[in-house]
């Protein structure tokens, strides 16, 4: 039994993820893709170009672990200064409920990067092999547009705290065949949109540390608003692991 330390609305459950089929088989789900905004000096053959802009296109084949970890297999980019840029990032990505086909020990995928400089920065979106698109929106990295990082990130209560999506994370079957418990202490980062952009875990058990973050990612939150205006902001959770 998980028991989520969290006094908050509950309100509608958001869309669900979508599974991903591997192109050798096997499927995991795409949680956060984060990438840089055009204002980021890592992209400077971006951020020098005025907008607007066409479409720039990668194609991305990449392999994810059981831990939901990416690596970078090929990255071809109509654009050359983007490939090592997206390289960078791949490894942020996180990816949930990864199966694996039979035999092997990761799930590859084909996806396709399409960025467009607008007069608000760039805009990302990743689509699969059939062109569903996966993740569509702004940028969202540790490197924000508007140049804060963690430190500068408000922190809240969290009691003030919303919950639009809530999952549960499995119970590791290690650390239920062996009568273990626990709590996780996870810090949520999240950005006007209520949607986590840096997750950390303060404390917990190196057998939950996984299932902790796999779920962590996939939870989205009410926008928390000063003066009625949307803003980023932090704060701590628990996640208590609990025989029943």
């Amino acid at each position: 039994m998980l028991h989520l330390a969290l006094a908050a609305l509950l309100l509608p459950d958001a869309c669900a993820d979508q599974a991903l089929s591997g192109v050798e088989g096997g499927s995991t789900v795409l949680v956060s893709a984060p990438l840089p905004c055009a204002t980021s000096q890592e992209l400077p053959a971006l951020s020098g170009t005025e907008p607007p802009r066409p479409a720039s296109r990668c194609a991305i084949l990449l392999d994810v672990d059981l831990s939901g970890h990416p690596s970078a297999v090929e990255v071809t980019c109509e654009e050359p200064a983007l490939a090592p840029v997206v390289e960078d990032y791949l490894p942020r990505w996180r990816f949930a409920e990864t199966r694996p086909a039979e035999g092997r020990e990761t799930v590859r995928l084909a996806l396709t990067l399409k960025s467009a400089l607008s007069s608000d920065g760039t805009a990302w979106q990743v689509t699969d092999e059939r062109g569903t698109i996966l993740w569509n929106g702004e940028p969202e990295a540790a490197e924000h547009c508007d140049g804060s990082d963690e430190a500068d990130t408000p922190v809240v209560h969290w009691s003030e705290v919303q919950v639009k999506k809530r999952v549960t994370p499995h119970y590791p079957a290690a650390a239920e065949d062996e009568g273990i418990e626990g709590v996780a202490v996870v810090r949520f980062f999240v950005n006007e949109r209520g949607k986590p952009y840096v997750v950390k875990l303060e404390s917990c058990p190196d057998i939950f540390r996984e299932s902790a973050l796999e779920a962590a990612w996939k939870w989205r939150f009410k926008p928390m608003e000063v003066d009625g205006k949307r803003v980023k902001a932090q704060f701590v959770l628990r996640i208590v692991y609990k025989l029943k």
